[in-house]
């Protein structure tokens, strides 16, 4: 028989506490539960929805400075599609779902989310899936950076994890 979702609630709340990973309850009209979950710097939401019986969503959010969006307004149509074309295909190869808004041209911020369905949901596959959401911040700024950033010396971090 499966779990009750308040039962995998409690599991996926133990399992946080367990990994001493923070957590941190946050408002949502809409979700039966929305908490944020603390990844060094980043946080990735663990969020039930009440019309999702059998599974629960991991979503994060990049916005850009109003600083950003005018850099990418002024980029050439060229290089506008290079950065476009370059984060979609990044972000389909890693398995998210993403909707940029409010459109790709117009680019506000990136939506990325990833469904974990119960009848799959171990404690590996939730924190494998809660630094997929990591990754998937980090590659948006990767090629924020290299699309968009003034030309700048290389990060070192950065070099030696491409390698």
């Amino acid at each position: 028989m499966p779990e009750s979702k308040n039962a995998v609630k409690t599991k996926v709340l133990r399992w946080l506490d367990q990994e001493n990973r923070p957590t941190m309850k946050v408002r949502d009209p809409v979700a039966e539960l929305n908490v944020s979950v603390a990844i060094n710097s980043e946080s990735v939401n663990v969020i039930f929805n009440p019309d999702k019986r059998d599974s629960l969503l991991l979503g994060v959010q990049v916005s850009f400075s109003s600083l950003d969006k005018q850099a990418f307004t002024r980029l050439q149509q060229d290089k506008k599609n290079a950065f476009i074309d370059e984060l979609v295909y990044s972000l389909i190869y890693i398995n998210v779902e993403f909707v940029i808004i409010p459109n790709l041209y117009n680019m506000e911020a990136v939506r990325m989310s990833k469904n974990i369905y119960f009848d799959a949901l171990t404690k590996d596959k939730l924190f494998d899936s809660i630094l997929l959401m990591k990754r998937a911040v980090e590659l948006v700024r990767w090629c924020y950076n290299k699309h968009l950033s003034p030309p700048r010396r290389a990060d070192p971090l950065l070099s030696a994890f491409l390698l």
